[in-house]
């Protein structure tokens, strides 16, 4: 109880910051500044959104290779063309979830329309946050882009099943080993919500995906307890 009402004030504190810099500093395109619109229709024409479905281990389209733990990674854009990561990162450290109610929305429900396949008996479930880091955040980006795909789908939202248990550091600015030292074991799957989750197909739910370190990790877990088919779908990868 109290984890959540710090949760609800955390949330709270954001929304007033969100307004007051509204008040303050009327809207503008996050990737230009021109004055009306979060996203300007020109620079909204500049983003490229291709979804695909890419190697989990070296990102190419064309790849046979498979990682042990992740069968297939979908995303909807390259995390390192042109505004993708600016719409990314404003969201993250900014606090501009609007963001996910409008433009990626929009996007996720194209990609949904496209491949309903995907979704068809999945179990979603976000890449969760630790509950000191959620806590100072007020919310979990990658659990706001999970709803909106159980949503649009249909699909059952699973939120209880994987834990994130230790508050590893940000993964930010490490690269390779340094990325998978920092996330090796902090992942628990809740034995309680596993009965009813057992043997389904998942779909793991995250932001970004580059060397992919934290959701293979999270997958990994999945893997020993059973769950045998488990994809990824992202709103970018970099490599």
């Amino acid at each position: 109880m109290l984890i959540m009402n710090g949760r609800l004030m955390m949330q709270t504190g954001n929304k007033l910051v969100r307004i007051f810099n509204d008040l303050i500093f009327p809207d503008s395109c996050l990737l230009c500044g021109q004055l009306g619109r979060s996203i300007c229709q020109l620079c909204e024409q500049k983003i490229v959104i291709k979804p695909c479905s890419v190697c989990p281990i070296c990102k190419e389209e064309d790849c046979r290779q498979h990682s042990a733990n992740i069968s297939r990674l979908w995303a909807l854009a390259k995390y390192h063309d042109w505004g993708i990561n600016s719409l990314i990162t404003n969201i993250k450290y900014r606090y501009q979830t609007d963001l996910l109610s409008d433009f990626w929305h929009q996007k996720l429900n194209d990609f949904y329309q496209r491949n309903h396949c995907l979704f068809e008996d999945r179990l979603i479930i976000p890449i969760p946050l630790h509950r000191i880091k959620l806590l100072r955040r007020g919310f979990n980006q990658s659990e706001l882009i999970a709803e909106i795909l159980a949503k649009l789908s249909g699909s059952q939202l699973e939120k209880g099943l994987l834990i994130r248990f230790k508050n590893n550091n940000s993964q930010a600015g490490s690269k390779g080993q340094e990325r998978l030292e920092n996330v090796k074991d902090i992942f628990r799957v809740d034995y309680r919500s596993l009965s009813e989750a057992y043997g389904r197909k998942i779909l793991l739910v995250d932001d970004v995906y580059t060397t992919g370190a934290t959701v293979l990790s999270a997958a990994g877990e999945l893997r020993k307890c059973g769950f045998k088919e488990i994809d990824c779908l992202v709103l970018a990868f970099g490599k």
